[in-house]
């Protein structure tokens, strides 16, 4: 299934120094800018929801009718890949173990330099093997079996294989529940996988359940409600 390939990591994903696109001098840059912010603050301040950073998609948290969640600052993003969203949600008494973090991450298909087309991929060390980024289904699928292989005390009657998802946007899900190698306490993790053509992209989210919430249903079911609140947004920015 899975083939050794050229590999970027979500470090590299997240952190690392890419050459920028060329920004022409004058009005047109500065008009851009203006309006990209523009948009992101009628998802953000107008509707109060959570705009991915490549502002592409959004979270109509309203619809959620829970105060809990918040999203969190991040780091030096880029728009064509890496960490777009990251949310969280906390229990109102700051139990221990009683959270919920979500990761929305952009993993692009490819990079090209004139004729030169240079496909991603992404490892993934538990395998020890990678995956082609524009393999969605692959993806998701690596996701899933890397974190049940390092993982201890699966318990696979509560585990999700990946399948169809029932939501709009996401295309396939997957669920799986074990003793996290570093947290060593028994938690739940999610992911959904699409593809989008036209930002050349495969979009993963990690929903991540803190110890205390694996085996609480109505507490697990908040972070399939918050991907199902998931929208496009239709206004046109350019970067």
């Amino acid at each position: 299934m899975f083939k050794r390939l050229a590999v970027l990591t979500l470090t590299a994903l997240v952190s690392a120094t890419f050459i920028a696109p060329t920004v022409f001098a004058g009005n047109d840059a500065e008009k851009n800018k203006l309006n990209r912010e523009k948009v992101r603050a009628k998802y953000t301040e107008d509707r109060g929801g959570f705009a991915y950073y490549d502002l592409v998609y959004w979270v109509d948290v309203a619809k959620l009718e829970d105060s809990r969640w918040s999203v969190q600052a991040l780091r030096e993003p880029k728009h064509d890949r890496g960490l777009q969203l990251y949310a969280n949600w906390v229990n109102t008494a700051n139990a221990e173990g009683m959270n919920i973090k979500v990761f929305g991450y952009k993993f692009l298909h490819e990079e090209r330099e004139g004729s030169i087309r240079r496909p991603f991929s992404y490892p993934f060390n538990n395998l020890g093997e990678s995956v082609r980024c524009s393999d969605m289904k692959g993806m998701l699928e690596g996701f899933y079996e890397d974190w049940k292989r390092g993982a201890s005390d699966v318990i696979e009657d509560q585990c999700e294989k990946p399948k169809k998802s029932k939501f709009k946007i996401p295309k396939m899900q997957a669920a799986a529940v074990g003793t996290d190698p570093e947290l060593k306490q028994r938690v739940r993790r999610e992911w959904y996988a699409w593809s989008n053509g036209k930002q050349m992209s495969t979009y993963i989210i990690e929903i991540r359940y803190g110890p205390a919430l694996y085996n609480r249903e109505g507490l697990v079911a908040k972070g399939a409600e918050f991907v199902k609140n998931l929208k496009e947004i239709k206004d046109k920015v350019k970067w």
